[in-house]
């Protein structure tokens, strides 16, 4: 089991990496947009009816 997890940590850690690199660049074009967190709560109300 150990030598499995060992085998997939690259993988995991190179998905983490993307996830992070993905959530930062989210947020460059948020702040770039001037989105406040209220109007993000409003549209994702919109979007659900």
């Amino acid at each position: 089991m150990q030598a499995e997890k060992k085998k997939r940590y690259p993988e995991y850690r190179q998905a983490k990496e993307k996830m992070i690199e993905l959530l930062t660049a989210k947020n460059n074009v948020e702040r770039i947009l001037g989105l406040t967190e209220k109007e993000k709560n409003r549209d994702r109300q919109q979007k659900a009816r």
